[in-house]
């Protein structure tokens, strides 16, 4: 497997891939870095302002990283950031390609703590600033895109490399000392998920493409993220310009993506959520204390499903539903 550490410069990509390789058995590291220095020496004659933008470079990461893999028989950490899409899709399909399996993690944090997390340290420290603004334009693609989403502001190295070895597919959690000091291991548990304005911990759903959210148009983020956390029990994460995103509370899930959306609804969604329950008549009561309009007086009912129909503040339609046997059945 190639765990790939991606991320705005002071996320925390090379200390966390450090902390990460203790913790993953069997694993070395890779930088591709060391490809580009060998492509601005060979390739000198042809200046890129990046060597990402050389189609040799990602050829390059590919072959190496598969051949790197297949010699040592270990698991890649590649700290890197890619901020173009179409370059780490055809870096990741290459990879696939070379049955490779690709764990894609995103660190995120916002402006203010990367921006002293870089001023921090001389290193290239004006061009890493000019880069934030890069992130900030696809940080929301990114983060699509992704098979884990952490935020580093609140978490350490270690605990931001804990949460990555615990939702790595098909591993358990990382061994190590017993609490009592025998010497003996056990295994141990990721720490727990902060809150969403300290950086939420994210195992998005994924489907055969990618990963799947749902898109619900609004006219008031504030009001529709309010009702929406409520009625669903997710948490509300950052704003960004016209957009909000719910996340289930544990992270782990479909995200629900508010847009604010300027035209007003005029017809029935083609596309709606149904909240399946097993108590009705309950559930039908607590959506409508939320602010929900209920737009049938009595349950349809069909095949021995009963639901109602109702709308968010919004006018969008969604379902609250009894599957057949009735409460508890």
């Amino acid at each position: 497997m190639l765990i790939w550490l991606n991320g705005a410069f002071g996320a925390g990509k090379t200390t966390t891939a450090d902390e990460l390789l203790q913790l993953v058995p069997g694993s070395r590291l890779f930088d591709p870095e060391y490809v580009g220095y060998l492509l601005r020496h060979q390739l000198a004659d042809r200046p890129a302002g990046d060597f990402q933008d050389w189609p040799a470079w990602r050829r390059l990461v590919v072959a190496n990283a598969a051949e790197l893999a297949r010699g040592t028989g270990e698991h890649l950490v590649v700290p890197q950031t890619v901020l173009s899409l179409g370059y780490l899709d055809e870096i990741f399909s290459g990879l696939r390609a070379a049955q490779l399996p690709v764990f894609h993690v995103l660190l995120d944090a916002d402006d203010g703590v990367l921006r002293s997390r870089i001023e921090a340290s001389e290193e290239a420290r004006q061009w890493r600033l000019d880069q934030l603004a890069p992130y900030r334009a696809v940080r929301r693609e990114l983060a699509a895109a992704a098979d884990l989403v952490i935020g580093t502001a609140a978490l350490t190295p270690a605990q931001v490399a804990a949460r990555i070895a615990a939702a790595l597919p098909g591993r358990p959690a990382a061994a190590g000392p017993s609490a009592a000091g025998s010497g003996q291991t056990a295994a141990a548990a990721p720490p727990p998920a902060p809150p969403a304005s300290a950086g939420m911990f994210r195992s998005p759903q994924r489907y055969r493409g990618g990963v799947l959210a749902i898109v619900v148009d609004c006219a008031d983020l504030g009001r529709s993220a309010r009702f929406w956390t409520e009625a669903l029990g997710y948490t509300a994460g950052r704003a960004d310009g016209r957009y909000q995103s719910l996340f289930p509370a544990d992270g782990a899930g479909i995200e629900v993506l508010l847009q604010r959306a300027a035209d007003v609804k005029q017809h029935k969604n083609r596309l709606h959520l149904d909240l399946r329950t097993r108590d009705l008549a309950a559930e039908t009561a607590r959506v409508r204390a939320l602010g929900a309009v209920q737009l049938t007086a009595q349950p349809v009912g069909e095949d021995g499903w009963r639901w109602h129909i109702f709308a968010d503040p919004d006018g969008n339609e969604f379902c609250v539903l009894q599957p057949p046997h009735g409460p508890g059945g």
